[in-house]
């Protein structure tokens, strides 16, 4: 007998649709058929489609470190939620993960906080070396976050946007050690993440904009700024071979870049967040302040110009850049306030939605968000498939079903979102993580289980799914 069954759902992977029931035991799915089996629990998902779970790549709990903004308890609920079941987690926490110990140490830390499995970046810094990028590799870094042109406070490693004259600070890396850095991730085969803004440009624009408000900041970050350090950084993972990955891609002419660089053979790929596809300036007279991220939200032209790139496959993955700041905090002038919005538990919700309204395909929704998440970061296909041997990590989803964003159901500790009041379409009625369902009906389910998961050497890949084909058991 099984442990748990999902009996009488409409199974949906990013190239194929079929009814099936799928039984499993000790957390991995063990049969994909269209026979009924025996198991101890049974989730009946007749007129549901079950997905593979998304995978979030792009979180910002900052836990431990930054209590009033967001804890690890209540991010990887919102994940739950909102049908991710597993999160990749960025180092800017106190301490930042920028060596092996305090890998570890964060690892444990966040193990009983965990409603969802997740996985660990390393802060990528000039002062790093070879061996501490190693180190923190064999400890089960997915990848290295690289906060290119930032400052950054010398005791928390915090991005210091707004430096106050004479601050003590840790100036950005100069261009040789950007290139030591890019060799030396590159070292190690993870990702370096780059988080792709010419600050130096940013500084000069930002002294000619010219007035305040949100064009202002628009007119300070063109998506020159952006296009600018993309080619930088795709010369330098051309020259040493890096695994380059642009984070929260804004400008639109940039995933073509991306995927200019390559067809002709560089290892380079960009993801994009719901806030650019769903949002333009011309909401800011409705939405204000919750709107500000980095990169910021430019015009519908280019809004529309990332979905057509979502469309055409440049783009390789959909995450959340989940980064809460109080409601206090995001009050007052729009030059001083924080960049950053809740985002883990809309961010499926959000896509789900753009899909049921005709401007993806669903096999894409799932291709972005959970398949090539799972390659691009070692964890297929444990993770980011429905297939016999994967972890049981599912979403069960009613596509005639409708669901509101409001802050006073969601579960992040800084709710606050630039989505507020929007009806989307589709709704989500079970998360199963590892076979056990931890979120059902609008309501969280049980205690905190998830698990630490690192990319795995792909021998076991191999060895765990021979075949991708239903798989008839008795």
């Amino acid at each position: 007998m099984w442990d748990f069954g999902i009996e009488n759902g409409v199974v949906m992977t990013a190239r194929a649709i079929y009814e099936a029931n799928i039984y499993g035991s000790g957390g991995t799915i063990g049969a994909i058929t269209t026979k009924r089996q025996p198991a101890s629990t049974v989730i009946d998902a007749a007129g549901l489609v079950v997905l593979p779970g998304m995978i979030d790549a792009h979180v910002h709990s900052r836990d431990p470190g930054f209590p009033d903004k967001e804890d690890f308890f209540h991010s990887t609920r919102a994940a739950a939620a909102g049908g991710v079941t597993t999160i990749l987690e960025m180092p800017n926490s106190v301490p930042a993960v920028m060596d092996a110990e305090a890998l570890r140490k964060r690892r444990a830390y966040l193990a009983d906080r965990a409603y969802v499995d997740y996985g660990l970046w390393g802060l990528a810094l000039a002062t790093t070396t070879s061996a501490e990028f190693q180190a923190m590799v064999e400890e089960g870094a997915c990848g290295f976050k690289f906060f290119w042109g930032y400052a950054l406070d010398p005791r928390t490693f915090e991005l210091v946007y707004n430096p106050a004259p004479g601050a003590d600070l840790l100036d950005p890396p100069s261009d040789g050690q950007v290139l030591e850095i890019f060799q030396r991730v590159a070292q190690t085969g993870r990702v370096l993440a780059v988080h792709a803004e010419n600050q130096s440009v940013i500084g000069t624009l930002s002294r000619y904009a010219d007035k305040l408000g949100y064009d202002a900041l628009v007119q300070s970050r063109p998506e020159l700024t952006e296009i600018m350090a993309i080619h930088a950084a795709i010369d330098l993972a051309e020259h040493t071979g890096a695994r380059l990955h642009i984070v929260h891609l804004g400008a639109a002419e940039g995933a073509r870049i991306v995927h200019a660089a390559a067809e002709r053979g560089v290892q380079a790929t960009c993801e994009t967040c719901p806030q650019y596809l769903t949002l333009s300036d011309r909401d800011y007279a409705r939405v204000g302040t919750p709107m500000k991220v980095y990169p910021p939200i430019r015009s519908e032209a280019n809004r529309q110009g990332l979905v057509m790139a979502l469309k055409e496959g440049l783009i390789r993955l959909i995450a959340s850049d989940h980064a809460p700041h109080t409601a206090a905090s995001k009050k007052g002038p729009l030059d001083q306030i924080p960049a950053g919005i809740a985002g883990v538990e809309t961010l499926f919700r959000l896509i789900l939605d753009m899909a049921l309204r005709g401007d993806l395909e669903l096999g894409q929704v799932v291709r972005y968000m959970s398949e090539e998440p799972a390659r691009l970061f070692g964890l297929y296909p444990q993770k980011g498939a429905i297939l016999p041997g994967a972890d049981a990590d599912m979403v069960l989803v009613d596509l005639d079903g409708s669901w509101t964003v409001s802050a006073d159901k969601l579960h992040s500790l800084n709710p606050l979102n630039p989505w507020e009041g929007q009806t989307l379409k589709g709704d989500i009625r079970a998360t199963v993580l590892r076979g056990r369902v931890i979120f059902q009906d609008g309501s969280i389910v049980g205690s905190p289980g998830g698990c630490f998961v690192a990319p795995s050497n792909g021998q076991s890949s191999r060895a765990l799914i021979s075949s991708g084909s239903i798989q008839e058991q008795s």
